[in-house]
């Protein structure tokens, strides 16, 4: 097992929003971190790019704001490639890791090459043979790279 150090600081109010409407809401409710996804397609159901695009018009409001992205499987980098530049103060994206196969990896690391001003969180499932994702300890070397 693999050891790591957590670092504890004040308590932040994290919300999860579907669309700038929601978004503003949570802001009005005291909101310090927002987190954009889509429940509908999923636990890390990627949020529309105009969605995305809308509620960055509104990033200065809060102390940051991430943005699920699907499954690693399902990302087109070209697709991100000029979205990212349209998403200034986007902090960080959650990428999955199911079903990503021998090359994970590799895709990971042209992920992080190609956009290295996104911080990442990978997401490990704990029904990782149903899923077919990395074990834990391969996630967490991931994520320490």
């Amino acid at each position: 097992m693999t050891d790591f150090v957590i670092k504890f600081s004040p308590p932040k109010l994290l919300v999860s929003v579907r669309s700038l409407g929601e978004a503003l809401t949570a802001l009005q409710g005291g909101c310090d971190w927002l987190d954009v996804k889509e429940p509908s397609a999923g636990s890390l159901g990627a949020a529309s790019l105009s969605t995305l695009q809308e509620i960055s018009t509104i990033s200065g409001s809060f102390a940051g704001w991430s943005a699920a992205l699907g499954e690693l499987t399902e990302l087109s980098d070209y697709q991100w490639t000029d979205a990212f530049q349209t998403l200034p103060n986007l902090n960080m994206v959650k990428i999955g890791l199911s079903h990503c196969g021998p090359l994970w990896r590799q895709r990971l690391a042209q992920f992080r090459r190609n956009h290295p001003q996104i911080s990442l969180a990978m997401v490990y499932y704990a029904d990782r043979l149903n899923t077919q994702s990395p074990s834990w300890d391969e996630t967490i070397q991931a994520a320490q790279e």
